[in-house]
């Protein structure tokens, strides 16, 4: 697991060490809009990315970073599975992602709903595709990205 806030850690690392899985490492953090990334990550050594909230909730560069990190440490056909609440075709779902949206530009003016056209071509320029889109409870989106 990874985490751009480092008053995180210790809630993380406690809830990857109640499951106690084999395959979940200490939690690092990982700010996706700066270089530092290849240092806790192979080149093309995961077969699953799995990323949830960062998209509205941060800058676009946070998302354009996300794919360049996540087509970097994937293996080839390996998937990004992106979590969140998207606009689409410019549209939100409901009057409350209408509302929060706002709240959060307000807060700050970077952040804020993406469009699922925008993160695909970032995920294109990134050397990703859009596999599929999966309608999931409370106005959210999975979006499932391939890398090619």
């Amino acid at each position: 697991p990874t985490e751009i806030e480092a008053a995180a850690m210790a809630s993380i690392k406690a809830y990857a060490d109640e499951a106690a899985l084999p395959n979940i490492e200490s939690p690092v953090i990982l700010d996706v809009t700066s270089p530092q990334w290849d240092t806790i990550a192979s080149v093309g050594d995961y077969s699953l990315v799995y990323a949830v909230n960062i998209c509205h909730i941060s800058p676009f560069a946070a998302t354009r970073g996300l794919m360049d990190v996540s087509s970097k440490v994937l293996k080839s056909g390996g998937t990004l599975l992106l979590y969140g609440p998207f606009k689409v075709k410019g549209e939100f779902s409901s009057e409350g992602n209408k509302a929060f949206d706002e709240r959060l530009r307000q807060r700050d003016p970077s952040w804020g709903y993406r469009d699922v056209a925008e993160v695909q071509e970032a995920a294109k320029n990134a050397g990703m595709e859009l596999k599929e889109t999966i309608e999931v409870p409370a106005n959210n989106l999975v979006l499932l990205f391939c890398k090619l």
